[in-house]
């Protein structure tokens, strides 16, 4: 950190080499810690003080991770050093944390809004699930890629309950 910066770590997940991935919500970056080095590279995020959350790794070593602030979610990828960003069709979403399915699909809920959103990297197109309990605000996910179809499973946090979606497309 330094005086004009400050970083404060938030969210990780460890990769297939045993490298540390963090989000670092204040100094709107990415952090990468080398296991074998404990050096840390910071990675920006390309929209100023998005304030990256919580995220996970997918099958091809990229991490998900949403812009809090920016209301984006973000994709870190190690092989080319570089973030890449999507920004939903609701605007001032707040999303989370992020993680991937079996299929390719980004998934995300909405800390500011009641939609869990669903993202095809490939083509670009969001697909938006309204939950049936408002105000819950969304602060985690997790895909259930189990069985033949996909699961996402929220926790509403002000609600108190645990919801399921099931896309059935």
């Amino acid at each position: 950190a330094t005086a004009e910066k400050t970083h404060k770590m938030y969210g990780s997940s460890i990769d297939s080499i045993g490298d540390a991935i963090y989000c670092d919500i204040e100094g709107s970056t990415i952090a990468i810690l080398d296991h074998t080095t404990g050096k840390v590279t910071l990675y920006p995020t390309p929209t100023p003080n998005a304030a990256p959350r919580r995220g996970s790794i997918d099958s091809a070593g990229r991490f998900w991770f949403g812009e809090w602030m920016a209301s984006q979610l973000g994709m870190f990828d190690p092989k080319i050093k570089a973030i890449k960003e999507w920004r939903p069709p609701t605007p001032w979403s707040g999303l989370y944390r992020a993680a991937a399915d079996k299929n390719g699909d980004v998934w995300s809920g909405g800390m500011s809004t009641d939609y869990v959103y669903r993202l095809s990297p490939m083509s670009g197109e969001w697909r938006e699930y309204l939950l049936p309990t408002l105000g819950g605000e969304i602060r985690d996910i997790k895909v259930d890629d189990s069985g033949k179809s996909v699961k996402v499973w929220v926790p509403l946090v002000h609600a108190g309950i645990i919801a399921e979606i099931e896309p059935l497309e």
